[in-house]
């Protein structure tokens, strides 16, 4: 009989389970991937939540079959790919890597980070988005909630992979989501975990029993109420714009000619009808219309309970913030419970998250992450610790902590602006044209804070040597002697 191959796996390898940690910092002595991965046998239940994560990836892949390059780049053919079939496939995924009798607290102690985050707020599109790029400026980690239904304990009527057409829209949806976070996962930062609510029915129910508790403690029930009724508020144009890009051709003729006849127009029928079919075949929230896929489960989630998402950061070490009023009242009740890392960062997330940094609203995932892997973020988690310890009071919950943060980020902006006036009469030495002091400002904005990933783009625009300019702010260590200038460079932006 023939003896299994026992592969070496050094100390300071990345460890097999791809948490993105040495194998020596991880699993060593845990875990004995030599002899599994020797034997080639099943290892899924050893995994990270990182590791999982890239699994599922691919296998979302296979079940959607996208085996080429046009499949991906055309949204036409991607969507189409989200076949009954095909859902069945992704659900029965989240099964396999995630069972009932997965080790949570051994998966999630892996997630553990110098500072990590669990979010627990609006999970859609945007939302989401900002939360993640807001969270990066200080958190090493950010584990997410995965949004796909697990169907274990979900009743037949509504299991996903039993009935799974009604899940399609949604199932597109959680993907589109899904994928966008890839290079954050690939990059250790970012990663989706399950919680005790999926794995255990029966704690499902009692995480639920629990959290209807706090509607019953006064000075929480005002703040869940306005908080619902915000969350409404808040995502109710899109329910309706949604609503409207999927009704059925019929009904939206009839509602043009409804309207027309009232209110005669120059716009025709078929131009209406063109653009809703434009709009609707290129939106990464829209699938098909009503009358083709079916009625469909909308499904809006904030990650998990508090109950449950507080054992959750336990076993992960996480601090839990959110950007839902409610939910920080509930962690702020429920204070003295919560995890140490809760108690140290979570005050000082509340915080951040009431200082207006606008800015902050509408940069793109992609540039985040190219600050946040060239080193542009090293100094700025000093900059708001700093701003934060300068007049922090008894109780971090107080709201006058965000109003001092304000007021110190306020302060160590206002040192770095000098500097930053300097740098743009130091960039008119150069000759540059009118073009990089106006609308190309953003791209003197990026190659003062060092942003390489811009420069590209700039050079192309300004015919600019990008190596001497780079070189020259480089060397003037603007971004190195003022971490605050990165909240120049975004606010310009």
């Amino acid at each position: 009989m023939a003896t299994a191959k026992r592969l070496k796996v050094g100390a300071n390898d990345s460890c097999p389970c791809f948490s993105a940690k040495k194998y020596k910092h991880c699993c060593r002595g845990k875990v004995d991937w030599p002899d599994i991965l020797g034997r080639d046998i099943d290892h899924v239940q050893h995994m990270s939540a990182r590791g999982r994560n890239f699994l599922f990836a691919l296998e979302i892949a296979e079940a959607l079959q996208l085996d080429n390059e046009d499949q991906l780049a055309n949204i036409s053919a991607y969507k189409k790919a989200f076949t009954p079939t095909a859902v069945r496939k992704i659900h029965e995924a989240i099964y396999s890597l995630w069972p009932p009798e997965t080790n949570l607290a051994d998966v999630l102690a892996k997630s553990r980070g110098t500072v990590a985050g669990l979010y627990v707020g609006d999970y859609e599109t945007g939302y989401l988005e900002r939360a993640v790029v807001r969270s990066c400026l200080y958190a090493d980690k950010i584990l997410l909630v995965d949004p796909f239904i697990h169907p274990h304990g979900i009743t037949p009527k509504y299991n996903p992979v039993e009935n799974p057409d009604q899940y399609r829209t949604q199932t597109f949806k959680n993907v589109m989501r899904f994928t966008r976070f890839l290079p954050w996962i690939d990059a250790g930062i970012v990663e989706f975990i399950r919680t005790l609510e999926d794995l255990d029915p029966a704690f499902r129910l009692a995480a639920m029993q629990e959290a209807e508790k706090y509607k019953k403690v006064p000075e929480l029930s005002a703040a869940i109420d306005e908080s619902v009724a915000e969350l409404m508020a808040r995502h109710r144009d899109n329910l309706q714009q949604e609503l409207f890009f999927t009704m059925p051709d019929t009904y939206l003729r009839q509602i043009f000619q409804e309207m027309s006849a009232e209110s005669p127009t120059k716009i025709t029928e078929e131009q209406v009808l063109e653009y809703v079919k434009r709009v609707r075949a290129n939106s990464p929230e829209m699938l098909e219309t009503i009358d083709s896929t079916g009625s469909q489960l909308r499904i809006t989630t904030s990650g998990a309970s508090i109950p449950s998402a507080k054992i959750a950061a336990e076993m992960a070490g996480a601090y839990m913030f959110t950007d839902i009023n409610a939910r920080w009242e509930i962690l702020k009740y429920e204070r003295e419970k919560l995890s140490p890392a809760s108690k140290e960062w979570s005050p000082f997330a509340k915080a951040l998250s009431e200082v207006e940094l606008n800015f902050l609203n509408n940069v793109d995932l992609e540039i985040a992450l190219r600050l946040r892997d060239e080193g542009k973020l090293n100094g700025v988690r000093g900059v708001l610790r700093q701003s934060w310890k300068a007049e922090l009071g008894n109780d971090p919950y107080d709201d006058t902590g965000a109003i001092k943060l304000k007021q110190n980020l306020v302060t160590a902006i206002d040192e770095a602006r000098g500097e930053w006036e300097d740098i743009r009469a130091s960039l008119a030495k150069f000759n540059l044209s009118d073009l990089m002091l106006s609308s190309g400002l953003v791209a003197a904005t990026a190659i003062s804070s060092g942003h390489a990933e811009l420069i590209a783009g700039a050079t192309a625009a300004i015919g600019v040597t990008t190596s001497k300019i780079y070189k020259h702010h480089k060397a003037q260590g603007f971004a190195h002697k003022f971490p605050a200038s990165f909240f120049l460079s975004l606010d310009d932006q």
